[in-house]
C-alpha cells in the first residue's frame, strides 16, 4: 500500500531526485565531455581555416551556433525519451512497481522528480556546451551572437520538454519496453504518414488545391514534427524573426497538457498491469488504427497502380491490407491471435474511415471547392500565369476571374494537362488577418483569353516587374527574343539597366494601344532575365502592331552585341 503523506522536514521525492544525479553522474561527466570536444574543441581547431577578418568569424560562429544548437535539440530530445524509459523502467515489472509504490512518497511527487531529474540530465551537456561557445565567441569576436545563443538554447530547453512531455505519455500507458517502442514509433510515425495520405487525397480529389497544407496538417496532428519544425524554420528560415511567440506559446501550451495528461494517467495506473501490452488500450487501438489504415492506403495504391479512387480493385486490395496489418500488429501486441476478432474489427474500421474520407473529400462536403474570400476580407490578391506572379491592387479581378473558372467549370484534372495551351494558373488571396487562402487550377487557357490579356496588359503587372527592377538595380538585363515561329532572334544580347525600363515602358503602351490578344500561343516573345535578391525572368508577347517597341531594339544594334559577345567567346576559348 501506498502512503499518501510525506514528511515535512525531508522530502522522499528530493532524495530520489538526489540519488537519480549521483547515480548518473559519471555517465553524465563523459558525455558532457563528448560535447565539449565537439563544441568548441573542434570549432576552434578549425577556426585557422576562417579568414582571420571579424565579419568572417562572426560568420563562422553563427554557422556553428545555429547548427550545433540543432544538433543539441535532437540529441536533447532522444536523450530525454531513453533517460525517461529508464526512470520509470519499474513499472513494466511487478515486484518494482509495487515496491515504488510502498514508499512514503506521493505518486505526483515521484512523477515529477523523476521527470524533471531526467529532463535535468538529458539538456545539461547541451546547456554546457552552448554556454562554452558563447564565452569563446566573446572572447574572438567579440560580438552579437549571443542574444541569438541565448534563444537558440531557450529553443533547445522548449523542444526537448515537449518531446519529454510526449514520451511520458506513452511510457505510462505501455507496460513493457517493446510495446513502448513499437507505439511510440507507430502513432508517431504513423500520425506523420496519415497527414501526408490526407494531403494526396486533397490533391487528387479537390479541384484548386494547391500542395500547401501538407505542412498545416503535419504540424497540426505531429507535435514532436510541429516543435522541431518550428526550432529549424527558427535557425534557417530568412523570414523568422528572433523569437516567435505563437510558436512558443503553442509549444508550451501543448506540452503542459500533456504532462498533465501523463501525471493523470500515471495516478490512476494500476500496478497489476505491469508486464502486459498496455496499461491503457487506448494506446493500442489508436496504433492499430493508424497502422492499419495507412497500410490499406499502400496496399491499394500498389495493387490498383496508383491512387485511382474509382478502381475496385483499389478498395480490394485496400481492405486487404487493413485486414492484414490490424491482425499482424495485434499477434505482435498480444504474443498470439488471441484477439483475432478484435483486430478484424480494427482492420474493417480503419477500411471504412478511408472509405469515408475518399466520399467526403470528393463530395466537397466541406465546400472547399467554392469557397471564394469576400473583398472586404482580403489585404490582397497575387495570380500566378505561366510563372509569372502579378499583384492585385484591385481584388475584384480575381475574385471574378475565381468565379468564372468555378462557376464554368474550366478546372480540368491533373490527368488532362497535356492537352493544348494547358497552364497552371494560381490565385493566391493574402487577408486580413494574415492567413492566406491558395488556389491553383490547370486550365485550357482558352476559355479565359480574355481574363489572361487583361492581365498581361495590366498596370499592376507592369508596376511589379518595374518594381523588382528598381529595387535591384542590375547592370545588365539578359534579353532574348523568340519570333513567332520559334526562332532565335536575338539571342545572348544585354541591355543595360536604364536601357531595360525603357524598353518596358515602351512595350507597355503598345500592349494597351494593340489590339493584339496577348494569351495567344502563336506570337512571339521577349525575356528579360537577371539576378537580384534571387532570379527573376519574364517574357513579353508580340506581333508586328508592336512598331515603337520594335522600332526602339532596332535602335540598339542588339545584333552587334551579340557578335562581340560571341567574338569575345571564342577568343576565350582560344587562349584557354
Amino acid at each position: 500500500m501506498m502512503l499518501k503523506t510525506s514528511s515535512n522536514k525531508v522530502n522522499p521525492a528530493t532524495n530520489m531526485f538526489k540519488l537519480g544525479f549521483k547515480r548518473n553522474l559519471g555517465i553524465l561527466v563523459l558525455v558532457i565531455i563528448g560535447f565539449l570536444l565537439v563544441c568548441p574543441a573542434y570549432l576552434l581547431i578549425n577556426l585557422n581555416n576562417v579568414g582571420t577578418s571579424i565579419a568572417d568569424r562572426q560568420a563562422f560562429f553563427t554557422a556553428w551556433n545555429d547548427g550545433f544548437s540543432l544538433f543539441c535539440g535532437i540529441a536533447c530530445g532522444i536523450a530525454v525519451v531513453g533517460i525517461n524509459l529508464l526512470n520509470f523502467s519499474f513499472m513494466f515489472r511487478r515486484p518494482s512497481s509495487d515496491f515504488t509504490d510502498s514508499l512514503p512518497v506521493k505518486r505526483t511527487e515521484l512523477f515529477i522528480a523523476r521527470v524533471i531529474s531526467g529532463y535535468i540530465l538529458s539538456i545539461i551537456p547541451a546547456i554546457i556546451s552552448l554556454v562554452s561557445l558563447g564565452i569563446v565567441s566573446l572572447f574572438i569576436v567579440k560580438t552579437a551572437i549571443i542574444l541569438r545563443l541565448i534563444t537558440n538554447i531557450f529553443y533547445v530547453l522548449l523542444v526537448t520538454a515537449s518531446m519529454s512531455a510526449i514520451s511520458m505519455i506513452f511510457i505510462v500507458a505501455s507496460a513493457n519496453v517493446f510495446d513502448f517502442l513499437v507505439s511510440f514509433a507507430g502513432i508517431n510515425g504513423g500520425l506523420l504518414l496519415f497527414g501526408l495520405i490526407i494531403t494526396t487525397m486533397f490533391e487528387d480529389l479537390l479541384l484548386g488545391y494547391a500542395n500547401t497544407a501538407t505542412l498545416k496538417v503535419l504540424k497540426a496532428i505531429s507535435p514532436p514534427f510541429y516543435a522541431y519544425y518550428g526550432f529549424v524554420k527558427h535557425l534557417y528560415s530568412s523570414s523568422e524573426g528572433l523569437i516567435n511567440l505563437s510558436f512558443i506559446i503553442r509549444c508550451a501550451v501543448t506540452t503542459i497538457i500533456f504532462f498533465i495528461f501523463a501525471l493523470l494517467l500515471y495516478r490512476k495506473r494500476k500496478t497489476e498491469n505491469s508486464g502486459k501490452a498496455f496499461a491503457y488500450k487506448f494506446i493500442y487501438f489508436v496504433c492499430a488504427f493508424l497502422i492499419s489504415i495507412c497500410a490499406s492506403y499502400v496496399f491499394g495504391a500498389i495493387f490498383a497502380d496508383g491512387t485511382d479512387y474509382t478502381s475496385p480493385i483499389f478498395y480490394i486490395f485496400a481492405l486487404i491490407g487493413a485486414l492484414i496489418s490490424s491482425v499482424v500488429y495485434g499477434a505482435v501486441t498480444f504474443r498470439g491471435f488471441k484477439t483475432l476478432k478484435k483486430s478484424l474489427i480494427v482492420g474493417g474500421a480503419s477500411f471504412a474511415v478511408l472509405v469515408a474520407s475518399v466520399f467526403i473529400i470528393k463530395s466537397d462536403l466541406v465546400g472547399f471547392n467554392k469557397k471564394i474570400p469576400q473583398i472586404k476580407d482580403i489585404k490582397y490578391v497575387t495570380v500566378d500565369l505561366t510563372g509569372e506572379t502579378i499583384t492585385l491592387k484591385d481584388p475584384q479581378f480575381a475574385i471574378d476571374l475565381h468565379k468564372k473558372i468555378i462557376n464554368n467549370n474550366y478546372a480540368v484534372n491533373a490527368s488532362d494537362i497535356y492537352g493544348p495551351n494547358c497552364h497552371c494558373v494560381d490565385i493566391n488571396y493574402v487577408l486580413n488577418d494574415k492567413t492566406t487562402l491558395k488556389r491553383s487550377y490547370w486550365l485550357c487557357t482558352d476559355k479565359i483569353d480574355n481574363e489572361i490579356d487583361a492581365l498581361l496588359k495590366s498596370d499592376d503587372r507592369f508596376d511589379g516587374i518595374l518594381k523588382k527592377l528598381s529595387r535591384t538595380t542590375p547592370s545588365t538585363v539578359s534579353f532574348y527574343q523568340i519570333d513567332n515561329n520559334g526562332n532565335e532572334a536575338l539571342c545572348d544580347s544585354y541591355l543595360t539597366y536604364e536601357e531595360c525600363i525603357k524598353f518596358i515602358k515602351i512595350y507597355k503602351q503598345d500592349a494597351k494601344n494593340t489590339a493584339t490578344n496577348l494569351s495567344s500561343n502563336h506570337l512571339g516573345h521577349y525575356t528579360i532575365s537577371w539576378n537580384g535578391e534571387s532570379y527573376y525572368a519574364n517574357e513579353f508577347y508580340f506581333d508586328e502592331s508592336f512598331e515603337e517597341t520594335i522600332k526602339y531594339l532596332d535602335s540598339l544594334n542588339l545584333k552587334d552585341r551579340i557578335q562581340k559577345y560571341e567574338d569575345t567567346l571564342l577568343t576565350d576559348i582560344v587562349y584557354d
